[in-house]
């Protein structure tokens, strides 16, 4: 079977510097304007973010990217929509991450967007590869096509449950309370106190709605494969290699030991649940069904 590797190990360490530490920035900062854009015109936020639209006939993108490779992507994330009973169209872009992401929900006024990885792309959906990699790179960095449909999976997940929209209106009430607390006039201890209690609750708000994710893109991958061991295997697996990178960096980089536990859960991801209990999470769900 073949396996889709991601970005050196060097780019790796210092993307998870970045990407965290902006993740952090963002959900407690004052971006709600930002997020309702990119949410009502998800392409915003794509054109933003340096994705580039897949586009069928394009001979540009057959230099990046093999029609047929486009070709199958498009169809997979269609049949995956079609699982997940979202009724509308979902646009396909690319980029040169190396996890996949999307823009806008049921609500949006333009087409909702799920963007996959070049890499994903050129070794999924096309049996000749364009590019070579330079280093072979350990087994819980190359993603296996059943793992990266499970990453898909959980963005279509994330476009139908619309809860961007709630988690836009909580961060609007966020920004709202803060200006609240501000005009109140409060000694700098109680209103640094009442700050961080309102900080605390929308991060804890932003993981409850990402609870359900993992379970139910393994639900949709079930109905895809027609075979619940191996949708099991692919969300388990994928999840556990998250883990074992999050390890890696912690052992080649001093500063990633100051944010990531030795069970490798990144304690900068303030927004989403531990890896750790997001695979426990999983894991009883499985055995319970």
């Amino acid at each position: 079977m073949s396996t889709v590797s991601v970005n050196s190990r060097s780019c790796r360490v210092e993307f998870d510097h970045l990407s965290h530490l902006s993740e952090v920035v963002s959900a407690v900062s004052v971006d709600p304007v930002k997020k309702i854009f990119y949410y009502l015109a998800p392409f915003l936020g794509a054109w933003v973010s340096w994705h580039q639209e897949l586009r069928l006939g394009d001979p540009l993108q057959t230099m990046l990217l093999s029609e047929s490779a486009k070709i199958d992507a498009i169809t997979k994330v269609e049949q995956l929509k079609e699982i997940a009973g979202i009724c509308r169209k979902i646009t396909v872009y690319t980029s040169d991450n190396y996890i996949c992401s999307s823009y806008g929900g049921t609500c949006s006024l333009t087409s909702p967007i799920i963007s996959i990885p070049r890499g994903f792309s050129e070794t999924i959906f096309d049996h000749n590869p364009s590019h070579n990699l330079a280093e072979k790179p350990a087994a819980h960095w190359r993603y296996t096509p059943d793992e990266a449909l499970f990453f898909i999976a959980k963005e279509v997940v994330n476009i139908k449950s619309n809860k961007l929209l709630t988690r836009i209106v909580a961060k609007v009430c966020y920004v709202a309370l803060l200006f609240f607390i501000y005009t109140l006039s409060l000694p700098i201890l109680a209103g640094g106190a009442f700050i961080a209690a309102a900080a605390t609750l929308h991060l804890i708000l932003e993981r409850l709605m990402k609870n359900q994710l993992d379970i139910d893109a393994v639900a949709i991958l079930k109905e895809f494969f027609h075979d619940e061991n191996r949708a099991n295997e692919a969300g388990r697996s994928a999840l556990e290699k998250l883990i074992e990178q999050n390890k890696e960096r912690r052992e080649s980089n001093s500063l990633c030991r100051l944010y990531v536990s030795e069970k490798g859960n990144n304690l900068l991801d303030l927004t989403n649940p531990f890896l750790t209990i997001r695979l426990s999470r999983l894991e009883e769900h499985i055995k319970s069904t």
